[in-house]
């Protein structure tokens, strides 16, 4: 179960044993992130508020300690409150940081490290560094909750052309070929190596595919100073393109015109992270919330206090209502994924204290 699912259950799974909230003095964190679709800067604060509270409090239960090396627990979570600031590039994220704007940038671990090797002013503030955990239900979720899947987006009418990217991203997982590519384009620039211009063959008289990156997310999607794209999502093209006997040609575009590049047929696809669940996963989930919280409620009925009742209550409510924000969020109409090539982690990333 993943993102919200995993959140949600877990928290009423595990939240017998938790502490209930108590009043705290109110703080503001002021997050920064590349732009959303179907969603406001508001709309996604108060999803935000509630993800990390829920996450922390699995964390506070204790049988997640131990599982991973660089987590802080926050403290006075009942005052913690979030406000979310879109950037449309990577740059300008990063020069809202260093200018005050923001506290932190949420961006994927890769991306952070990335980042980090090349500016000595910037550390990882929160984050995941023990990606098999210790095991247990809770670290399972809470790695679950924090991951997202790299993909290519297609129009519904293109399924067949989807269907040719997936079987070509599956025989590279089976074949070893992402895995490689991972360990060159990634693995090697986080540890200092410079991002690799990859030059996708041309098909003499094979059909033209053109596919949508932005260069926002280095070193997976990355344009350099020339505007020419490289590296990781390069390679990946490349590798897809020979195996499917298609000639594949890059566009480079702003994070939120993606899907204006593909409804105006300036590309085929374009590039994609998407929430470790499909939409009908997510409404499952859903469903199951409902049961779970009541189920508890029953079971513990001669352990809570009313008080505790109707705070699972508005709790229940709350996530119901991130599912929702969820289910739209960065979920185009009328699109399909490829499988996913590669997978990563969101962190945050704020300026080193001196």
């Amino acid at each position: 179960m993943k993102r919200i699912i995993s959140l949600s259950l877990a928290l009423f799974l595990v939240l017998a044993a938790f502490a209930f909230p108590a009043a705290a003095e109110e703080r503001e964190i002021r997050i920064g992130l590349l732009s959303m679709l179907n969603c406001t800067e508001e709309q996604y604060a108060s999803y935000e508020e509630l993800r990390w509270k829920i996450g922390a409090r699995m964390l506070k239960n204790g049988s997640a300690y131990g599982a991973f090396t660089n987590i802080t627990v926050p403290e006075n979570l009942e005052g913690l409150r979030f406000k979310t600031v879109f950037y449309e590039s990577l740059d300008a994220m990063i020069m809202g940081l260093m200018a005050g704007e923001i506290d932190y940038m949420q961006v994927y671990k890769n991306v952070a490290e990335y980042l980090i090797s090349r500016n000595d002013e910037l550390e990882i503030k929160l984050g995941f560094d023990d990606m098999e955990g210790n095991g247990s239900i809770v670290s399972r979720l809470i790695i679950d909750s924090v991951s997202n899947d790299f993909s290519f987006l297609f129009s519904r009418e293109s399924s067949a052309l989807r269907d040719q990217f997936n079987d070509a991203i599956q025989f590279m997982h089976e074949d070893g070929t992402l895995q490689r590519l991972i360990d060159e384009q990634i693995t090697a620039t986080n540890q200092g190596q410079e991002i690799r211009n990859v030059e996708i063959p041309h098909i003499e008289g094979a059909e033209t595919i053109h596919v949508a990156v932005t260069g926002a997310l280095p070193p997976m999607d990355y344009v350099n100073e020339s505007g020419v794209p490289c590296g990781f999502n390069t390679a990946v093209l490349a590798e897809i393109s020979q195996r499917i006997g298609k000639n594949i040609e890059i566009t480079v575009v702003d994070s939120i015109g993606r899907i204006m590049a593909m409804s105006t047929g300036v590309a085929d696809a374009v590039f994609w992270t998407r929430i470790n669940a499909g939409l009908e996963e997510i409404d499952a989930g859903m469903d199951e919330i409902e049961e779970v919280t009541d189920k508890l409620i029953q079971e513990l009925q001669d352990q809570l206090t009313e008080e505790e009742v109707e705070f699972l209550l508005d709790l229940r409510q709350a996530v119901m209502e991130a599912g929702v924000l969820l289910r739209m969020t960065d979920v185009p109409d009328n699109t399909i994924n490829t499988v996913s090539y590669f997978s990563d982690t969101l962190t945050l990333v704020g300026m080193k204290t001196h």
